[in-house]
C-alpha cells in the first residue's frame, strides 16, 4: 500500500471517531508525528502533556478539536496506534 494511501485511511479513520461514527481508530502504517499533523488540518490544538511508562514505549498524546478531548494512545514496543476521545 502507497504511504499516501495510508494517510488517507487515517484521515478517514480519524474523521470516523470525530463525527461519532466510531469509538475508536486503530492506524495501521502511519506515525504519530502524522497524526498530528492531520489534527492540526481539522484545527485541533495538542496538549502540552505526553505520558508515557517503561520499557514497553507505551505513550498518550492528548489533543481537543472543537472542545471535545481525544487521545492518541501507542507503543513503540508493538507498533500499535490508537486514536479515540478521551473520557
Amino acid at each position: 500500500m502507497k504511504e499516501t494511501d495510508l494517510i488517507k485511511d487515517m484521515e478517514s479513520a480519524i474523521n470516523e471517531v470525530v463525527n461519532g461514527d466510531a469509538v475508536e481508530a486503530k492506524l495501521v502504517g502511519v506515525y504519530p508525528a502524522d497524526v498530528k499533523n492531520y489534527v492540526e488540518k481539522l484545527k485541533g490544538i495538542e496538549s502540552d502533556e505526553m505520558d508515557i511508562n517503561g520499557w514497553e514505549w507505551d505513550f498518550w498524546m492528548y489533543y481537543t478539536i472543537e472542545d471535545t478531548k481525544y487521545v492518541l494512545s501507542g507503543s513503540g514496543y508493538y507498533g500499535s496506534l490508537v486514536f479515540r476521545e478521551d473520557n
